[in-house]
């Protein structure tokens, strides 16, 4: 069923939120998100810190290294200049023609094609023989480092005989850009995409004093209870093709919408469809086109890339036959980019289907009364709102739909949970609600027969006193208090 814009902002209205408690749940010190539709920002937001040590709130304009996002865009360069009138170049030339005299230990290139390279059939290494660079350990290479490291490092397949992902055949295609098109990579990639779209926030590679940007600090994983440690900023140099981009959720969002088929500011739409086919699936589900990653989210074809840059976890997936576009940007090491931006999609998929056996709420009822963020002491549930829909969603997993449940409003005071995730749900039960005398909601009695607090209220009853004590014991205490 097509998306509305009606549900996308019903959707976005519920994932702001969802999202700051997932960032403060997961203890990620910050996450930046937007979502568009039809070529337009629904919403962006910020959650969290963009520098712990100077106490920076995370704005919507701070830029992240968005890494692998960046091969979507040499892929696209590539795909610009193969539909130039005459072309300038093809996307079946040798890539040995675009290199400098090849030295021996590159004669093994021989063979190779623009699109081995575009859709990692390469066999090439991923990142060579010595890849701390990704630890900071030495600079990213240079264009002659990065032959010489390519020189260095034998290819472990034959071209076209597996999927390899291959940072370094990434990083020769941005070479290839620069012989096509007379300039360097940076000024092509600036002039044919993010000027053309007006990205004030994205550049090809990382740039300390020339733009006057804001960038998140990255941060170390906080694997086995380690504290975060900052991450120095750092360019990709010769590999900005493959992992140097930074940008903001809302350019991201921008930057796919116009891989949409009709669109044409960037690419033919027979270009989009070379680069959107799927060549190898890497992954159940997933597939890999022309500096694409594919994923089925239900009967949803979603196109995209996640990117991985030292202290900085990144996903942005777009539906380009609906329209969507949903970008997640964290920065640590650890973080859930690509769980987050997924389940805010499973959502959409979910609501995409409405179940016709469903009985209808009753007449007069406001579905919205009824949500919120609600606690107990074994979880917490949003009660949201899509459309004509009354969903309970516990909030302790990063795909909503996990142990969704799916309510019938029948009086302002009652609603029945009719639909759950499994039957250790309590389906067939009813949520009872408890408002002040302007309708508001005070309290919920809910899964487990539990009753569920706004933040505040759960704050007062369980977290205040330090401990949450067990019922004879509050009764001694509040008998004391009463005869003090």
């Amino acid at each position: 069923m097509p998306i509305t814009r009606e549900l996308v902002e019903d959707v976005a209205a519920w994932a702001g939120g969802w999202l700051g408690r997932r960032q403060r749940t997961l203890r990620i010190p910050g996450v930046q998100f937007a979502i568009a539709h039809q070529g337009t920002i629904v919403t962006t937001g910020a959650h969290g810190m963009a520098d712990l040590g100077a106490g920076e709130a995370l704005s919507t304009r701070h830029a992240f290294h968005i890494a692998s996002h960046s091969k979507t865009f040499t892929a696209t360069a590539i795909l610009q200049l193969a539909e130039t009138d005459p072309p300038s170049l093809r996307l079946d030339d040798r890539l040995v023609r675009y290199l400098p005299p090849s030295p021996a230990g590159l004669s093994r290139l021989g063979g190779l094609t623009i699109t081995d390279l575009l859709h990692h059939g390469s066999g090439m290494t991923r990142d060579g023989v010595d890849g701390d660079y990704w630890q900071l350990q030495h600079p990213f290479p240079d264009a002659a480092e990065l032959l010489s490291l390519l020189e260095r490092s034998a290819s472990p397949y034959p071209a076209n005989d597996r999927f390899h992902y291959s940072n370094i055949a990434y990083s020769l295609l941005g070479r290839v850009i620069e012989q096509a098109a007379g300039c360097s990579y940076a000024e092509f990639v600036q002039r044919s995409i993010i000027d053309r779209l007006g990205l004030t926030d994205t550049a090809p590679d990382f740039d300390p004093t020339g733009s006057g940007r804001r960038f998140a600090m990255g941060y170390t994983s906080a694997e086995d209870g380690r504290e975060r440690i900052p991450i120095d900023h750092l360019a990709a140099r010769a590999m900005a093709p493959a992992t140097g981009f930074t940008s903001t959720a809302q350019d991201l969002c921008l930057y796919f919408s116009a891989h949409r088929l009709g669109d044409l500011r960037l690419l033919s739409d027979d270009a989009k469809r070379r680069m959107q086919h799927g060549w190898w699936a890497p992954r159940a589900q997933e597939q890999y086109g022309l500096g694409l990653q594919l994923m089925d989210i239900g009967a949803r074809r979603l196109i995209g890339h996640s990117g991985g840059f030292p202290g900085h976890i990144t996903r942005t997936w777009c539906d380009p036959k609906d329209q969507l576009v949903v970008s997640v940007l964290c920065n640590a090491s650890d973080a859930a980019a690509t769980p987050l931006c997924n389940g805010i999609f499973r959502l959409v998929e979910h609501l995409s289907h409405p179940d016709e056996s469903i009985p209808s709420h009753a007449d007069g009822v406001d579905l919205r009364s009824y949500t919120g963020h609600f606690n107990t002491l074994s979880g917490a549930i949003d009660i949201a709102r899509f459309g004509t829909r009354l969903l309970a969603i516990p909030t302790d997993e990063n795909d909503p739909t996990e142990v969704l449940g799916e309510l019938v409003a029948e009086d302002p005071d009652t609603a029945l949970l009719v639909r759950a995730h499994d039957g250790y749900t309590s389906e067939g039960e009813r949520f009872r609600f408890t408002r002040d005398a302007t309708g508001k909601v005070l309290s919920v009695r809910a899964f487990s027969g539990m009753t569920a607090y706004p933040d505040d209220e759960y704050v007062r009853r369980f977290l205040a006193g330090g401990k949450v004590r067990a019922p004879a014991e509050r009764e001694a205490q509040e008998h004391s208090l009463r005869d003090a």
